[in-house]
């Protein structure tokens, strides 16, 4: 089992330099695109959602890992998409990827 924990980096930034309605719309993409990943892993499930951020459990690691490339591809997609220079910088980063130790 796999925990996936996802965040926009820069979102509150991104929602500062946006306009209510612009930043609202941005994390409900983001949601919509999450989700919608998730539906192509019949072994992930969406455990929690909060602001920008999901909680998200794949029984394969290799999926874990597909899935939040997969996210990575289109939010940068859907940046360059809008043309907008936060967007951009949000969707920007690699992924991150942490593999906490267990004891």
């Amino acid at each position: 089992m796999t925990l996936v924990f996802t965040d926009i980096v820069g979102s509150t930034q991104l929602k500062r330099a946006q306009d209510d309605r612009e930043g609202v719309a941005i994390i409900q993409h983001h949601h919509a695109v999450v989700r919608d990943l998730l539906r192509q892993f019949k072994e992930g499930e969406e455990i929690s959602s909060t602001g920008d951020s999901f909680f998200i459990v794949f029984v394969k690691p290799s999926d874990a890992v597909r899935s939040a490339l997969l996210l990575q591809v289109r939010n940068r997609a859907f940046a360059a998409m809008r043309g907008s220079r936060r967007c951009e910088e949000a969707h920007s980063e690699k992924a991150e990827f942490r593999i906490p130790r267990l004891k």
